[in-house]
């Protein structure tokens, strides 16, 4: 059986007996390949499952309160591969076990603004109604909360056509498109590690915070997912005017409305909305495989990639897993035919239970962020090594984008090996100014983000990729359902495998060069453009507006411009080692590899004390997303509505500071 094929076998959701299983696969599978130390590490940490003795209802019952229409909850079998009893059924993880009824309201995306919309522009009111939202655009768990700071009582999601198997395609298992079966799960958790211990390890000696204290990171109304065939009925069943065109999706035989009162031979119905999920402490378990650097034992490359699935997870995460276990097995295969070992120390991490929020890596970032800070150079993320097979995208912080560049160069492309996979990133996926491929800025969707937002190591994540500008869908279309399987994986996106072949090599490439290369190839003045590009953009959209507040950015602009100097200076610098100057080069590794650390506040952002980079975090409205400049961003958002000015301007000054440090960081003058 293929090692894909392996790994995504059977149901594997975290601190399941089969995700134990799995933590000792790669266990003997790494001592077997040679590495010098291999770790079991347990969590004790908070999950939510749905409840196996009573089950989630939802439909619409008539005023004698007897269902008229009930939702199957349960996704059809289209190959025998997903026939499994072990198959936790559609749930969005931590949802409130609570019962609701009433009337029912579409919110489209269930975004700020689409409820902002309703209540302005269509003078409907959420309050004490359940909401019905497609999934895409922003993080569900987002949806949730601002469904609940509407006043909401109850969501709904559901996968609708429109984003995940639009008209003219075809669907699994014919094609790559999600069959109106399919539901996604997910978390709606909006912090990363254990609920109960945030900003520390979910150890035995650890302090828990009782579950009832947590009402700001778990929702305080009852969510569900469903399929698109199971949410058709509900939303055909809606009476009041019909919403714009912008709103409408695509189901069959459905007009979208905005809902309200039950009318006509329904008059008197309400949608009834119960959710049975338990919320329990269990154990999940990361896999550390260490390899000892030659010269540079105490600097660490990390690369990354979570273990667990919601279900089968061929894609999501078990195509990353199974390119991780071959880098590593290539690597030491290397090590024992030549005697060679890589400069620096390298560490591979299989995380547990990331589905949830990123907890495996957040603990362990947590247990050991003394460390980390320390000895960290870089952290790789391959979480889905190909969800297409168009090109590759990546996101990273601006300091990884040369090794990133260098180690795609170094990579034949997949369809054409006369030309390397920068050629064709590069003309598939350029930069706006078309002079580089494109790379993002992270947000918190996978494991990088502990290491980057809070502790400031600078990381990478990237997969190969579809085609955004010509599918209309935010990810691949059968993401966390029962239908992300090796046969969708292997029939649908990669039948020979060679697009993971050619991430698995873009990975390595990166990594060895991190772990071997006498002077890190990060490179500053990628940062200092990056940020330049980043201000622009600030000044453009803020600047007016904050001059007319009397709050200045000339600061920040004469900061990043003084911090271009400095990045320009230190990249000469570099040139000038010799090659027998080993203490220099150990000088210039350490001011590289603890840059993005500089960029690390203590305090954290405002309202979010453990998202600490001050140039890059999640967007305060969708997790998924990356934002720049976050604490002035955020905190401009806010004081539109509570006037404080004040932090908006405080937040200039500490991003001000933060620039002048990393500044004086290049500086090899004592």
């Amino acid at each position: 059986m293929a090692l894909k094929q392996f790994l995504s076998a059977k149901p594997h959701i975290a601190a399941s007996p089969r995700q134990l299983e799995l933590a000792n696969y790669f266990k003997n599978q790494w001592e077997s390949y040679g590495l010098d130390k291999v770790e079991l590490v347990k969590y004790k940490v908070l999950l939510s499952r749905p409840r196996t003795d009573v089950l989630t209802k939802v439909g619409l019952k008539d005023s004698s309160n007897i269902f008229q229409y009930q939702a199957t909850i349960k996704e059809k079998v289209l190959h025998p591969d997903e026939n499994d009893p072990n198959i936790v059924l559609p749930f969005n993880a931590y949802a409130k076990e609570a019962t609701v009824d009433g009337e029912l309201i579409y919110v489209n995306y269930a975004r700020q603004e689409d409820f902002v919309k309703l209540e302005n522009d269509f003078k409907l009111t959420c309050k004490n109604r359940i909401a019905i939202a497609r999934y895409g655009k922003i993080f569900r768990g987002d949806k949730a909360r601002i469904a609940e700071r509407f006043n909401c009582k109850g969501l709904i999601l559901y996968s609708d056509p429109a984003d995940y198997a639009p008209p003219g395609y075809k669907k699994y298992p014919d094609g790559w498109f999600l069959p109106e079966t399919g539901v996604q799960r997910g978390t709606l958790f909006l912090g990363d590690g254990d609920p109960q211990t945030p900003g520390y390890p979910s150890i035995d000696s650890a302090y828990r915070y009782p579950i009832e204290n947590l009402t700001n990171v778990l929702p305080n109304i009852p969510v569900q997912p469903l399929s698109a065939s199971d949410a058709a009925p509900l939303l055909q069943a809606m009476s009041g005017n019909e919403v714009p065109a912008e709103w409408r999706g695509q189901l069959a035989n459905t007009t979208y409305k905005f809902g309200g009162a039950f009318t006509g031979s329904r008059s008197g119905w309400k949608a009834h909305l119960e959710v049975h999920n338990k919320i329990e402490a269990l154990d999940a378990y990361n896999v550390i495989g260490t390899i000892n650097g030659r010269f540079d034992p105490d600097h660490y490359v990390l690369v990354g990639n979570h273990r667990d699935s919601w279900i089968f997870g061929a894609v999501d995460a078990s195509s990353g897993g199974s390119n991780m276990l071959e880098i590593s097995r290539a690597i030491t295969t290397v090590m024992q035919k030549t005697g060679w070992r890589p400069r620096r120390t390298m560490k591979f991490c299989s995380w547990g239970a990331e589905e949830y929020g990123l907890i495996g890596s957040t603990e362990w970032v947590e247990e050991n962020e003394k460390l980390l800070v320390r000895n960290a150079v870089s952290y790789a993320n391959t979480d889905i090594a190909a969800q297409g097979n168009f090109t590759l995208y990546a996101a990273a912080s601006p300091i990884m984008k040369q090794v990133l560049y260098d180690a795609a160069k170094m990579t034949p492309d997949p369809d054409d090996p006369t030309k390397s996979l920068y050629d064709t990133w590069l003309q598939r996926k350029p930069s706006a100014d078309k002079s580089q491929p494109y790379v993002g800025s992270l947000g918190a969707g996978s494991d990088y983000a502990p290491f980057m937002q809070r502790i400031g190591v600078s990381s990478v994540d990237f997969s190969y990729d579809f085609d955004s500008g010509y599918y209309p869908v935010s990810s691949y279309p059968a993401y966390h359902t029962i239908y992300d399987t090796y046969d969708y994986l292997k029939k649908t996106i990669d039948p020979d495998f060679k697009y993971h072949l050619a991430g698995a090599r873009v990975c390595c490439n990166l990594a060895l060069a991190q772990a071997d290369d006498p002077i890190l190839r990060m490179s500053v003045t990628e940062y200092a453009k990056t940020l330049t590009l980043y201000f622009n953009q600030l000044a453009s959209a803020y600047e007016a507006n904050l001059n007319a507040r009397n709050i200045k950015l000339d600061n920040l602009r004469s900061a990043i411009n003084n911090f271009t100097v400095a990045a320009n200076t230190f990249s000469n610098f570099i040139k000038t080692i010799r090659e027998d100057q080993p203490w220099l080069r150990r000088r210039v590794n350490n001011r590289l590899m603890q840059l993005d650390k500089t960029f690390i506040n203590p305090a954290g952002l405002p309202g979010r004390p453990l998202k600490k980079h001050i140039l890059f975090a999640p967007s305060m409205f969708n997790t998924y997303g990356g934002a720049k400049f976050p604490g002035i961003t955020d905190s401009f958002f806010m004081a539109q509505t509570n006037g404080n000015w004040g932090e908006v301007e405080q937040q200039v000054a500490i991003v001000v500071f933060h620039v002048q440090a990393a500044s004086k960081s290049l500086s090899f003058t004592p």
